[in-house]
């Protein structure tokens, strides 16, 4: 499983922010808000889906991830194992979808 560390190093890697500073602005919370997720504390649901978006990482999973580091230590398997059935769903998903966006992007393009 991911941590909210590997969720922030890929996001500012992926967009090329030269700060902490700089990231902080991408998402929308004061320059604080690094200090204290270095001590533990969660960003909330809003702010954990813009730093998927900027990762690149699907937001169900991120919402996952959250909720699997937010619970109480007798849930967290049933959190990571939720995650996993999204990756897994995911990625069986992915080919159809792709599939069908080419054959809608067709259809738009020659017509029937």
């Amino acid at each position: 499983m991911r941590t909210l560390q590997t969720y922030i190093d890929t996001a500012i890697k992926r967009n090329n922010l030269s700060s902490m500073r700089r990231f902080c602005d991408a998402i929308g919370v004061s320059h604080n808000a690094t200090t204290a997720y270095n001590n533990g504390s969660l960003p909330s649901d809003e702010t954990m889906i813009k730093i998927a978006d900027l990762a690149g990482i699907d937001r169900m999973q991120a919402l996952a991830d959250l909720n699997t580091w937010r619970a109480p230590e007798r849930y967290k398997s049933l959190y990571t194992k939720m995650g996993e059935i999204i990756r897994q769903a995911a990625l069986c998903f992915a080919p159809a979808l792709f599939t069908m966006s080419v054959v809608i992007q067709d259809f738009i393009y020659y017509g029937n």
